[in-house]
Formats: C-alpha cells, sequence, structure tokens
C-alpha cells in the first residue's frame, strides 16, 4: 500500500467517527481493529504479489522445459542402431520405441516423426529386432495353401 498502515488508521478512524456517535471507552478497540484489518489486508495484497510472481516463475520454467526437451538427446543419424533404436526425447535405448514414446512422453509415432523432422520411413523398430519380427511372421505363414 502507498500509505502507511497507522496513517491510513487515522484517516478511517476520524472519518468513521465524525459520522456516528462511538463511546469513548470504545474508541482503542475500534482503532486496534481498524490497523488489524488493514495489517491483514496489505499480507493478502503482499501474498497475491508473491502468488503472481511464482505464476510467472512458473510459466518461465515451463518454456525454457520445452525448449530443452526440443534439443534431441541424440542425432538421428547415431539413433539407429542393429540391436537398438536410441529414443531422441530422453536418449534411452529400445528394441521398438512405440510403446515408450505412448507411455512415458505421452506422444504417438507420427508425433515423434514430426517433432524431430523425421521422414515417414524412419524406424521405430531396431533392425534386428524386424527382422525377427518379420522372420516369425513369414513362418507362420509357411505351411498355409497358396499364401
Amino acid at each position: 500500500m502507498s500509505t502507511s498502515i497507522p496513517s491510513l488508521t487515522a484517516q478511517i478512524t476520524m472519518a468513521y467517527f465524525s459520522s456516528t456517535p462511538v463511546a469513548s471507552i470504545d474508541v482503542p478497540g475500534f482503532v486496534a481493529r481498524v490497523a488489524l484489518t488493514l495489517g491483514e489486508l496489505e499480507g493478502v495484497a503482499a501474498a497475491q504479489t508473491i502468488i503472481e510472481q511464482r505464476k510467472e516463475v512458473s510459466k518461465t520454467v515451463k518454456i525454457l522445459v520445452r525448449e530443452h526437451d526440443r534439443v534431441a538427446k541424440v542425432k538421428a543419424e547415431r539413433s539407429v542402431f542393429e540391436s537398438h533404436i536410441v529414443c531422441m526425447n530422453c536418449g534411452k535405448r529400445f528394441r521398438t520405441l512405440a510403446r515408450h514414446l505412448n507411455q512415458t512422453h505421452g506422444i504417438t509415432p507420427a508425433q515423434y516423426l514430426a517433432r524431430w523432422n523425421l521422414p515417414s520411413g524412419y524406424p521405430l523398430v531396431a533392425p534386428a529386432t524386424s527382422a525377427i519380427m518379420s522372420k516369425a511372421l513369414k513362418d507362420s505363414y509357411a505351411g498355409r495353401n497358396g499364401r
């Protein structure tokens, strides 16, 4: 507040007493209640200022986290290995990325590819894992006629 609490208390008290008859015995209690209320209001205003400042800090932190998350943990050309794929979001290794992307980062494979500007044919399954899965699928159809 721009004016001090004692000064505001005096102004409010004088304004109240000029229009309202009050017994002299009640004056100290009234003055104390006005001063206490003004102190509480000043505390509320200070608390609101702190809350607003925390909100601003929180927004800034979220922006910084988003910017940090946009930096790939590994380059695209260094993320595909024969035995594993490295997640560009967190840098961890996986045989397949789809489940990890959904459960850990809350994004779909298409969103992942778009986020890192990767081509649609970019592998999300390690080549060795893909070969094993392909062989298993082919073997399951081996005994069927015409297929």
